[in-house]
């Protein structure tokens, strides 16, 4: 039970800072006739890769929508519990993330974005779900390569075996700005 009522409350959490961010947004838009167009120096597509806990291998390429908000096809190796060996139970997860950049930061170790990723996989007969809510620093700017690192709380449900794992997701590494 205390698995579901953390996995909404981080929900609803999400849902009031993007609420809050958008309608920002459509008030900067109405001054802003260029608000939809990103700024020249930002980037345009991008590559990152990454290692983790929890998500211990992570890959994606992405789009800058705008100055505010980025999406990205994510593939990422999960590996929630530890039984023996270096990574015993490892789960390929794909997915999408969705990125609200927030210029004035969170204020905390320069976190200047919220993200939110759901990703799925399907093998050999095996059901896993993926959901990370996390807030993270990511530079949007056109230089080359961006160092990033996020903090957040990621919940795993393998249909197939019944099991949840909910647990702090860090990560760490680069983006290729294109």
């Amino acid at each position: 039970m205390k698995k579901q009522q953390l996995i909404n409350f981080s929900l609803l959490l999400l849902v009031a800072l993007f609420q809050k961010n958008f309608a920002e947004d459509q008030k900067s838009s109405q001054t802003n006739s260029n608000y939809s167009i990103p700024d020249s120096s930002s980037r345009t597509v991008f590559l990152g890769l990454g290692i983790g806990y929890i998500d211990v291998l992570n890959a994606r390429l992405g789009y800058q929508i705008n100055d505010n908000y980025s999406a990205s096809l994510t593939a990422n190796m999960y590996a929630p519990e530890n039984k023996s060996g270096l990574f015993p139970s490892l789960y390929p997860i794909v997915g999408i993330r969705v990125t609200k950049h927030i210029k004035s930061g969170l204020g905390f170790l320069g976190l200047n974005s919220v993200n939110m990723e759901l990703g799925y996989s399907y093998s050999s007969g095996d059901k896993t779900t993926a959901f990370e809510l996390a807030a993270s620093k990511e530079g949007i700017n056109k230089r080359l390569i961006t160092l990033y690192y996020s903090l957040g709380l990621a919940v795993l449900t393998n249909s197939t075996t019944h099991k949840t794992w909910v647990a702090p997701s860090f990560k760490i590494g680069i983006y290729l700005n294109i």
